[in-house]
């Protein structure tokens, strides 16, 4: 591969290994938001999801520099955007084996991540609307305890 390619391709790599550590924070983050939404610990779940916003901020970087390099790389070696994985993550030279597995990896841990976040959305969901319906009952008893 020509040295300049092969430089684009180092520097993707190190974002791709980047992505993959954030995306291992939120695992973990994941777990405790968990235990934080069993035991009704409220603010540990605000700290979290904010801890979280941040780095899905940080993500949202890295994707955007990752779209850059890429459109980087597909002009220099003079190749369509929309043929990149086709053209470049087949081949087995130097790094790109290790970028392939780290965008699968990093696909994955998205599209996993996706699902438990809508399923606590969910359960947090149903939760305020039982709190909501206690409330209204307890509401109604002490209305008719003042009657």
């Amino acid at each position: 591969m020509r040295d300049d390619l092969s430089a684009l391709f180092a520097k993707l790599l190190l974002l791709y290994r980047e992505k993959l550590r954030h995306f291992e924070i939120i695992t973990s983050n994941e777990i405790n938001l968990r235990y934080f939404f069993q035991s009704d610990n409220i603010s540990g779940i605000i700290d979290l999801l904010e801890n979280d916003k941040d780095i899905f901020d940080k993500l949202d970087s890295i994707e955007f520099d990752i779209k850059s390099l890429i459109n980087e790389i597909c002009q220099v070696s003079g190749i369509e955007k929309n043929n990149f994985n086709k053209f470049f993550l087949n081949r087995s030279e130097e790094s790109i084996p290790e970028i392939k597995i780290l965008k699968d990896i990093t696909d994955k841990k998205l599209s996993d991540m996706v699902k438990k976040r809508e399923k606590l959305i969910f359960d947090m969901e149903k939760k305020l609307t039982n709190m909501a319906i206690d409330i209204n009952t307890l509401k109604k008893i002490r209305e008719l305890s003042q009657d």
